[in-house]
């Protein structure tokens, strides 16, 4: 099947919305009310998903969410009561997400930068001056806890489109802009597509042995058109 370039993204999101109820949860994505914080694992906070996506940076999602329950046990989940913690009280509690003292310094910093308040986390740039937050962990916050429609250009996110034929010339900026274009601003094509583009990399497109059976993209593919070719 061949798409052109600007419809790929809506035509991947017509089909991750057909096997989205029996894909995403398995990656612990849950499509929910466009504005929800269900969508990011099932958490209940726009805080809960800010120091989680630290706390996933480089980790598995189970060791962040298990970081994350003992910060709530120990009271500190909450923006004041960050902002005023010791990195070496709070290294302890995330160690299982891996970096623990450096991912401590950046969850206290992001506290201090919003200045008690959840809204105050919800501007890219401060997020940015955040050493250790990039863009796709900045663009994740923003859009699935500030309900800001971004993008996340996340490198799965890119591979699993530019297998299905979106070309874009440049890095994450390019990426971002080019998918956004798309999407008139539709908080949940935003949320949706990211999530379903993250499950789709997992499930079936990996990096170096893809399995296009059953992947829900496969016959738009580039790459699983290639390996029947040559079968």
């Amino acid at each position: 099947m061949r798409t052109p370039r600007m419809d790929v993204p809506r035509e991947v999101l017509r089909r991750i919305e057909e096997v989205k109820d029996s894909l995403l949860p398995a990656y612990e994505w849950y499509p929910s009310d466009p504005r929800s914080p269900r969508w990011w694992g099932g958490l209940s906070s726009a805080l809960e998903i800010a120091v989680s996506a630290v706390l996933v940076q480089l980790s598995r999602w189970d060791s962040a969410i298990a970081s994350l329950g003992e910060l709530r046990r120990a009271g500190f989940l909450d923006l004041r009561a960050l902002a005023a913690a010791d990195p070496q009280a709070l290294a302890p509690l995330i160690r299982r997400s891996g970096m623990p003292l450096e991912k401590s310094r950046r969850i206290i910093e992001m506290a201090r930068a919003s200045g008690g308040e959840i809204g105050g986390l919800c501007d890219r740039e401060r997020l940015l001056s955040i050493r250790g937050i990039g863009e796709e962990t900045a663009d994740g916050i923003l859009l699935f806890a500030c309900n800001e429609p971004v993008w996340p250009a996340s490198r799965l996110g890119v591979r699993v489109l530019s297998r299905v034929g979106m070309d874009v010339r440049g890095g994450y900026a390019a990426w971002r802009s080019s998918v956004e274009a798309t999407m008139h601003g539709d908080l949940y094509a935003y949320k949706l597509l990211h999530a379903g583009l993250v499950s789709i990399a997992r499930a079936y497109c990996a990096l170096g042995n893809p399995k296009c059976n059953g992947c829900p993209l496969s016959d738009m593919c580039r790459y699983s058109s290639a390996r029947r070719l040559t079968s």
